[in-house]
């Protein structure tokens, strides 16, 4: 049974969102598989009804849960693994089908990292992924241009408050 219907409009985690225009069956004969057809920004998506790995489309959030991704944005972040394979692993957990709030850890850690260290190339891919797919909920969320959304996310990420973990800066703070 379809999750969705005809006119609803959903995101999908990788291409953003778009509108759903049919439900059509392009299994074999007597396998039915529907897809759900999808008009896109830049393209139109084939996604299928019965997804067994998770689902790829959710709707778009409303502007007051959107409000509780906000509050992650403007927390403080939280270390990461200084073993790059460790760290890898965990971002492409973080990253395997990811929730909003999910893009908004990564985004955060990320960034906080980079306040101390330098970024790998792949956590700078990872960052990168992560903030055009935020982008493109918030854009679809709260009707923010993308580039308005940018601006206010980095702000937000250059006003979050700093953790200090040392020992010797706990000390100093206490």
């Amino acid at each position: 049974m379809a999750k969705y219907k005809v006119g609803d409009t959903v995101v999908h985690w990788i291409y953003g969102s778009g509108n759903i225009v049919a439900i059509e069956d392009k299994g074999l004969p007597g396998e039915p598989c529907n897809y759900y057809i999808i008009n896109g920004s830049k393209q139109i998506l084939w996604v299928p009804v019965d997804e067994t790995a998770g689902s790829s489309l959710h709707l778009p959030i409303s502007a007051s849960d959107f409000s509780l991704l906000i509050k992650i944005l403007r927390s403080s972040g939280e270390e990461m693994s200084n073993n790059p394979f460790i760290r890898s692993g965990q971002l492409d957990k973080q990253m395997q089908l990811p929730t909003p709030k999910d893009l908004c850890l990564v985004i955060r850690d990320l960034t906080y990292r980079a306040h101390s260290r330098k970024l790998s190339s792949s956590d700078m891919q990872i960052l990168a992924q992560a903030q055009s797919y935020l982008l493109d909920e918030w854009e679809r969320s709260l009707g923010t241009p993308r580039e308005e959304a940018r601006h206010d996310m980095e702000w937000m990420l250059r006003e979050a408050p700093a953790r200090h973990h040392s020992f010797y800066s706990h000390r100093l703070h206490s």
